[in-house]
């Protein structure tokens, strides 16, 4: 959380950092990383970010927009999934209302 990362002390991370971003403290770094907006980062989520940071020579900005279409692809396919299983079961439905029609005396 936004909490928990304040207290990390800065100089435990490399100066390049600094240096490539706008980054002045561990809030800014918190934010930038945080592309959900939800107030929470996974370990997994803070590494890669920093390594981004570091690694990729492309601005920070574009870090952030490649992160949202990560999530937004993972959003719609979440999307996808429930609309098929509702299709479905329409279609279960349907079939079982016909059943019913065809036994009627």
């Amino acid at each position: 959380t936004a909490n928990e990362i304040e207290n990390f002390p800065l100089e435990l991370l490399p100066q390049e950092v600094f240096d490539t971003s706008s980054i002045t403290n561990m809030r800014d770094l918190f934010d930038l990383l945080d592309v959900e907006g939800d107030g929470s980062i996974t370990q997994d989520e803070f590494v890669d970010g920093l390594l981004s940071i570091l690694v990729l020579d492309v601005p920070v900005s574009t870090i952030q927009i490649l992160a949202l279409i990560r999530l937004t692809r993972a959003k719609v396919s979440k999307i996808e999934k429930a609309v098929s299983r509702l299709g479905q079961s329409l279609s279960m439905a349907d079939l079982g209302a016909d059943v019913k029609q065809q036994w009627k005396p």
